[in-house]
């Protein structure tokens, strides 16, 4: 007899195998017959062993009350006094084990079991019972000649198969990344389906088992990585097709093909499953994105084959924006009008459309918007985005009416949801696109008023104002209106507010009023000074640099140097700072070997910046350096024609090489270009930030994101 590990895991798997049935309850004894009545019968006397199977099911019975009552030894007696009457009864054999186990005495269970077999050497659930036993608790030995066995008395069942590959996979560690593990189950399972066909639940199992080994392996193994994907689809292919369900099993295999690129077959899978499950959004999308991915790997167009119809408005919207985000808008607009037609009170396709729209033709954007309003008079973000294409078509006193409908749809809204208590905030864009338009009729207050309560949501949401405010106004009259505004906003906040006050100042440097510029940098950093919140916000090096550009605009030169000097203490890196400087020094014909090294710091990272070459070149004319001032000034005006003060710099340099009879550098003539030469103006070209935050020269101005 074997030795037996009682472990706690040895009793999870007698009672996961044992095999107890219930004959009923309450009955302990088989009484005798009743004698017969008038007219009754007389019952045949009972042979021997119709007795003992009447007493054994009776124990049967017992045993099935006890365990119910979870009195596991009174159950054990039970199954053994059925199999003392019934001793050919696998049924009684593994109870009585079962009970043992549940008392923690495996030991006894298992002799009683191994006694069975000996005396029953083709007990097919003996066999399987104590095969799983073997197999779980460290004797896998033991555990494949049972199963072996078992599999030669009853080869058409699958789960016999499934039991002898788990003793052939403890038998060699249980490792998914052992390959002689793994070999030693698939060629359990190929046994098993050429035995057991169709076999299915094994070719299942054959696919998890590589999918496991697939997804343990680790780098350095890509081909047998690759096998076992292979394996898996193979396996996972047959089942499939054999047994569908639901679609579920296409899908599955559907995404193993693409796991193994191949988008085609993957494809196909996922269409055999949207046959049975036509109504799955989900699944819809997950075609659209592998007809993408073949599409862009040259295998055909993503929209030759179109899906079935979409059942409803939201999948036709998700369906349009993959066609969107894969640069098909001509599909994606079908969808968002589809989606319109299926159910013209389910908004998101009336918005999806008109946002489609709106880049070719806004008038068309408007005049979807206008009959989505017709199905939906009361939804506030059809009437805001109305409001909003209005505006862009500068139609501003049309766009305030539609945003003070939407503002009061908004607020009905939420105050049927929370009462008027308790209104929900209105987004950022709202209040700002809102501003917008009544800056365009130069109603300012309220204007301010509705940029003061975006910046409650989105503390920056000025700079989104100014910069769309100067792209789409840019006369100086609507310039001044957006500073006033900006001013009127800096008095509703109720506190002094630095952003605001450097955003003045951006506005006054575009107007070149360098000294109003200047009084406003000065108020921001004076609340800067007071509220350290204010200061870790908005000092930052971009606006020392520019208000020492503001400080020197208005004459204050060693104020300008001061503010610039701070700025490279925050960043010691910042270029156009370093640049600025080293000009400065340079046109004062002072400081020149800091001023050349700064330039030189300037130009690492931006080396073909015409700014800071004409910087360098004039360093060096200062320096007596005319040969190499002349080389870099040559390059820049190459860099930057039509530039004055490059054009000055280098006609200057030339003359005072030819003056001293000096060579010139290779490659540069002795003329200049005139100053009218044709080429883009001053700060178009190399963004070496002239425009820069005070420019504004469109709406995503980096500076403006520094701010």
């Amino acid at each position: 007899m074997r030795g037996l590990p009682g472990t706690p895991r040895a009793a999870a798997a007698f009672l996961l195998c044992g095999l107890v049935a219930a004959w009923g309850t309450g009955c302990r004894s088989i009484q005798n017959p009743p004698p017969p009545q008038d007219g009754g019968f007389v019952a045949m006397p009972l042979d021997d062993a119709a007795v003992r199977r009447a007493g054994a099911h009776a124990w049967y019975a017992t045993a099935a009350g006890a365990e119910r009552e979870a009195d596991f030894a009174a159950a054990c007696d039970a199954y053994r006094r059925a199999l003392a009457l019934d001793p050919g009864s696998s049924r009684a054999a593994l109870g009585a084990a079962s009970m043992l186990v549940r008392l923690h005495r495996e030991r006894e269970a298992l002799e009683l079991a191994e006694d069975f077999l000996a005396g029953h050497p083709d007990s097919d659930r003996v066999l399987g019972w104590l095969g799983q036993y073997y197999a779980t608790n460290d004797e896998p030995g033991r555990a494949r000649e049972l199963l072996e066995r078992l599999v030669a008395l009853d080869p058409a069942t699958e789960s016999n198969w499934m039991l002898l590959s788990a003793a052939a996979a403890a038998e060699h560690g249980d490792s998914p990344t052992d390959d002689a593990a793994v070999a030693a189950v698939q060629a359990v399972l190929d046994r098993g389906i050429a035995a057991a066909p169709p076999a299915l639940d094994l070719h299942r199992l054959a696919a998890r088992i590589q999918l496991a080994r697939l997804d343990a392996l680790g780098a350095g193994r890509e081909e047998d990585a690759r096998r076992s994907l292979d394996a898996a689809i193979a396996h996972l292919r047959i089942a499939t097709e054999a047994e569908p369900g639901d679609g579920a099993p296409w899908i599955g295999l559907g995404s193993l093909y693409l796991r193994a690129g191949n988008p085609a077959e993957a494809l196909t899978c996922f269409e055999e499953a949207l046959k049975l499950r036509p109504d799955d959004s989900a699944l819809r999308e997950r075609i659209l994105l592998t007809r993408f991915r073949i599409a862009g790997a040259g295998g055909g167009d993503a929209a030759e084959a179109p899906l079935p119809e979409a059942p409803d408005a939201a999948t036709c919207v998700r369906q349009g924006r993959l066609y969107l985000k894969n640069r098909l808008p001509d599909e994606a607009e079908a969808q968002f009008r589809r989606a319109t037609e299926l159910d013209p009170g389910y908004p998101d396709g009336w918005l999806c459309l008109a946002a489609l729209q709106y880049r070719d033709d806004p008038a068309e954007a408007a005049e979807t918007l206008r009959l989505a309003a017709a199905h939906l008079p009361d939804d506030p973000g059809i009437i805001e985005m109305l409001a909003g294409f209005t505006l862009a078509l500068d139609r501003p006193s049309e766009a305030i009416a539609l945003f003070e409908r939407a503002a009061e749809l908004h607020e009905r809204a939420a105050g049927d949801d929370g009462g008027d208590d308790d209104v929900a905030p209105l987004s950022a864009s709202f209040c700002n696109n809102y501003a917008l338009a009544l800056t365009r009729v130069r109603r300012l207050d309220e204007a301010a008023g509705w940029l003061v309560r975006g910046m409650e949501a989105e503390p920056d949401l000025h700079l989104r104002y100014i910069a769309l405010a100067l792209d789409r106004y840019s006369s100086r009259t609507q310039r001044r209106n957006v500073l006033s505004v900006l001013r009127r906003a800096d008095k509703l906040t109720g506190h002094e507010n630095a952003a605001l006050s450097i955003a003045q100042a951006a506005l006054l440097m575009d107007a070149a009023d360098a000294p109003g510029a200047v009084r406003a940098f000065r108020r921001a950093f004076d609340t800067m000074e007071k509220h350290p919140f204010e200061k870790a916000r908005n000092q930052t090096p971009r606006t020392l640099y520019w208000y020492g550009v503001a400080l020197e605009g208005a004459g204050e030169r060693d104020a300008s140097l001061d503010v610039l000097r701070r700025c490279l203490e925050l960043d010691p890196d910042f270029a156009e700072a370093l640049n600025h400087l080293a000009y400065v020094w340079a046109e004062a014909g002072e400081n020149l070997d800091e001023a050349l090294d700064y330039s030189l710091r300037s130009l690492a990272g931006d080396p073909d910046n015409a700014a800071y070459l004409d910087t360098l070149g004039w360093i060096h004319y200062q320096m007596g350096n005319i040969p190499e001032a002349v080389r870099h000034l040559h390059r820049a005006a190459r860099l930057r024609p039509g530039d004055e003060t490059i054009t000055d710099h280098l006609r200057e340099a030339l003359s005072r090489a030819e003056a001293l009879g000096l060579e010139l550098p290779e490659g540069v003539p002795a003329a200049t270009p005139a100053p009218d030469s044709a080429g883009p103006l001053s700060g178009e070209e190399d963004g070496d930030g002239d425009g820069g935050l005070f420019g504004f020269p469109d709406a995503e101005d980096e500076l403006l994101d520094d701010l």
